[in-house]
């Protein structure tokens, strides 16, 4: 019978034990910032005009993300970026040339972007 009531008793003091969980740091600890694609400066971007050949382009803004194979004369700069204070960044920029002559500037998500977003979120 004192078997019973010490395994009745140790029994208790485990379950006990067990219900004891320390507090887990919060998960947005482990959250990094994730960095995709083309890094570009709204000061670069700006840099850029109509006439320029792929050289001149290739030394202000750097190699596009994206060549089409089937479009050898379109460049495409893509950027996909998210922080830890869950703000987004997304914005791409649409190259277009004639014979290494640059003649079309597309940059519908680039002007929607709040000022200098690009360079304090991104460069950092």
């Amino acid at each position: 019978m004192i078997n019973y009531i010490l395994f009745f008793f140790s029994f208790l003091i485990l379950i006990q034990s067990c219900s004891y969980l320390p507090e887990l740091p919060s998960s947005d600890a482990y959250v990094y910032d994730i960095k995709q694609g083309s890094i570009l400066s709204s000061e670069n971007i700006n840099k850029l005009k109509k006439g320029m050949t792929k050289e001149q382009v290739l030394g202000v803004i750097g190699p596009p993300a994206i060549v089409d194979p089937f479009h050898n004369n379109e460049w495409l700069y893509i950027n996909h970026s998210f922080f830890k204070d869950n703000t987004k960044v997304s914005y791409k920029l649409l190259l277009t040339f004639n014979k290494e002559v640059l003649v079309s500037i597309v940059k519908p998500d680039i002007d929607i972007l709040p000022k200098n977003i690009i360079e304090t979120k991104i460069k950092k």
